[in-house]
């Protein structure tokens, strides 16, 4: 009885839903972006390559990083109780840094959402 319940508790931390989108990165790193001054080699050396790139009509470009976590609370997987105290737990974050003409940070942004969905 005792070997079941256990093989019962690791299968449900196994089947545990987890989703990740992007590449984790560390906003602690925005302190160090002054616009006018920062260069694209520096953002990309602080925060690696961009999840993705845009182009201005203006001829300015942007990177934008994002990175997006959702995960299954372990309620959720209870029979029949899952459908009431069960859920999701998700955070987003994005970083759009914008270029200016000569390579040099003009503006940048930082957005972060945080969201918890089911019933309770």
């Amino acid at each position: 009885m005792k070997i079941r319940v256990f093989i019962l508790v690791v299968a449900m931390f196994a089947i545990t839903g987890c989703a990740t989108s992007g590449k984790n990165f560390d906003e602690s790193g925005m302190d160090k972006i002054v616009d006018g001054q920062t260069t694209k080699q520096e953002i990309e050396q602080w925060f690696g390559r961009p999840s993705g790139t845009h182009s201005g009509s203006d001829g300015r470009t942007a990177y934008t990083y994002i990175y997006a976590e959702a995960q299954a609370r372990p309620e959720s997987f209870i029979p029949f109780v899952g459908m009431f105290v069960g859920g999701t737990d998700s955070e987003a974050k994005t970083l759009t840094v914008w270029f200016d003409q000569s390579q040099v940070v003009g503006s940048h942004g930082f957005a972060q959402h945080s969201s918890r969905s089911g019933m309770f």
